[in-house]
Parts: C-alpha cells; sequence; structure tokens
C-alpha cells in the first residue's frame, strides 16, 4: 500500500467537497440577505 497514491484522490474529493459546501453556503447566504428586510 502506498500513501502517496490513495492521497491525492482523497485530497481531489475533499476539495470537491469543501467548493460544494461553499456554493452552498454562499447559496444560502444570498438567499437569506435577498429575504432579509435589510436587503
Amino acid at each position: 500500500m502506498c500513501a502517496s497514491e490513495g492521497q491525492p484522490r482523497a485530497a481531489e474529493v475533499e476539495w470537491m467537497n469543501v467548493r460544494m459546501r461553499a456554493a452552498l453556503v454562499a447559496r444560502t447566504a444570498i438567499g437569506h440577505t435577498s429575504l432579509s428586510p435589510l436587503g
């Protein structure tokens, strides 16, 4: 078992999850700000 073999893929999956979560948070924040009376 080589650690360097599975590492890049795990990092890639983690990065994809981070991006997806960031997009979801941004979308939620935009939705909340547009719905809030302060605009």
